[in-house]
């Protein structure tokens, strides 16, 4: 199904751009699909006065998922699991909030928390006094699973706030479905302490261009659910309007970052963020969890980043916890890696998927395959072939919800070329992995060879 439609010749609009007001000359430069894809195809157009985009038919908003489903859905706890397993964002995350001078922030409220893990994260790594506000159906399974006060309300309807303020209001791609955004960016001042920071990011127009690959472009987009995409100057100006005194903006990868507030923020002379998220992780492992699944994610990513930061030898008891919960939860045995790849290639879905294995489980493959790597290359080019069998099966059910295995994929397949053999469990991973590459129309093996890497930019202060 086609999702992207770049217009031969921009169609004139008569509509008004939400980020500047402008309503001379905007016009549609493109087309893309809908998240509900009945809905068919939305035209996107660009603003020539502040170069941001956004989506003309406002009757097309649909907010996703909605408050109404429950966390009786089998369905919905797979998303959950999507999110709190591969999608948490912590790697980017914390580098962020940490350039703040967290210390003295005693209270943090993140609007559109979705589960809650930054928020989470908060609450155990700064000590703070933590609440959420997700108006859609995650805000409701984050507050269950990690046992966080998030309510289902918008800024504008929270009568559980009461008239508290907070030293951070936080809001990671909010802004962006907002009908009125200067009114959101108003309403998240008045939430304020007199020294309090708001913190936000939204995506950039400056990437909607033809040479963005289509999965980010159209990820960047969320038809339906985004109302607009704004360009640097343009977010700029709104947050100066809604009466910030002090303003700080920058872009990091296919993000803005705006600080704003009404008094000078200092900067936190830190560093090592890597560790602290590993700290994170590892603390959470001591926690009891009444959905075993949680518990196996949280001891995934302890052990992924005990890795990262250099530190497996504290892991193995992570290690063998993470084989239990594999056992217990999936019936997973990957001392026996072979038996992986049918259960994979009989998933049809993103759900069925979810149902057979994690969706963190490479990341926690590749570590380990990182710590065998320097006493038995051959075990880990094993660990790094079967790693790329669940990313390219991933890709095959769902490209666009697992696109973060794309780079996890190519790295994976470069290391099992790179390794000095292979034992026949790795041959036959390795073209397990290289028949289900053969299923994604969006993959070949010469793109997957040639593309560059494509990571997340490291969070700087650079102007627009």
């Amino acid at each position: 199904m086609e999702k992207l439609r770049w217009l031969s010749r921009s169609t004139p609009v008569a509509a008004t751009c939400p980020c500047c007001g402008n309503d001379r000359d905007n016009a549609v430069v493109l087309q893309a699909l809908h998240w509900m894809p009945e809905r068919g195809m939305l035209d996107l157009a660009r603003c020539p006065r502040c170069a941001s985009a956004f989506f003309p038919d406002i009757a097309a908003h649909v907010d996703y998922p909605s408050s109404g489903q429950s966390l009786d859905d089998p369905e919905f706890v797979l998303l959950l699991h999507h999110h709190l397993e591969l999608v948490s964002g912590l790697d980017w995350k914390v580098p962020l909030l940490e350039q703040l001078p967290f210390d003295r922030f005693a209270s943090v409220l993140e609007i559109g928390c979705n589960v809650g893990v930054a928020l989470d994260y908060c609450r155990a790594a700064w000590g703070a006094d933590v609440v959420g506000l997700e108006p859609s159906a995650y805000g409701l399974g984050g507050a269950k699973l990690l046992g966080l006060p998030i309510y289902q309300r918008l800024l504008s309807d929270a009568p559980e706030l009461g008239d508290r303020r907070f030293d951070l209001v936080y809001a990671t791609s909010v802004l962006e479905h907002a009908a009125d955004p200067i009114a959101l960016l108003e309403a998240m001042r008045q939430r304020l302490t007199r020294d309090g920071v708001l913190l936000l990011t939204t995506p950039r127009a400056e990437i909607l261009t033809r040479e963005t690959r289509p999965g980010d472009l159209y990820a960047t987009l969320s038809a339906g659910a985004r109302r607009f995409i704004p360009s640097g100057s343009a977010l700029l100006d709104m947050v100066q309007r809604s009466g910030f005194s002090h303003v700080r903006a920058s872009s990091s990868g296919d993000s803005h970052v705006v600080i704003a507030s009404d008094a000078p923020v200092e900067r936190p002379k830190r560093a090592k963020p890597a560790e602290r998220v590993a700290r994170y992780y590892r603390a959470r492992t001591r926690d009891r969890f009444a959905d075993p699944r949680v518990e196996l994610g949280f001891h995934i990513d302890a052990y992924a980043w005990s890795v990262k930061i250099g530190r497996e030898i504290d892991a193995a008891e992570l290690v063998r916890r993470i084989d239990v919960l594999l056992r217990g939860r999936f019936g997973l045995t990957l001392a026996r890696p072979l038996e992986v790849p049918p259960l994979l290639s009989a998933c049809s879905t993103f759900f069925d998927f979810g149902r057979v294995v994690p969706y963190g489980l490479p990341n926690y493959l590749r570590a380990q395959a990182r710590v065998l790597r320097p006493i038995a290359p051959v075990a880990a080019a094993t660990f790094e072939a079967l790693a790329a069998v669940v990313c390219a099966h991933g890709l095959r059910v769902d490209f666009q919800s697992l696109s973060g295995y794309r780079e996890v994929l190519d790295e994976a397949l470069a290391a099992v070329r790179a390794a000095p053999a292979l034992s026949k469990t790795g041959a036959a991973l390795r073209e397990a992995a290289e028949a289900a590459i053969a299923l994604v129309p969006e993959l070949s093996a010469s793109r997957l060879a040639a593309r560059p890497s494509r990571e997340r930019a490291p969070i700087s202060l650079r102007p627009f």
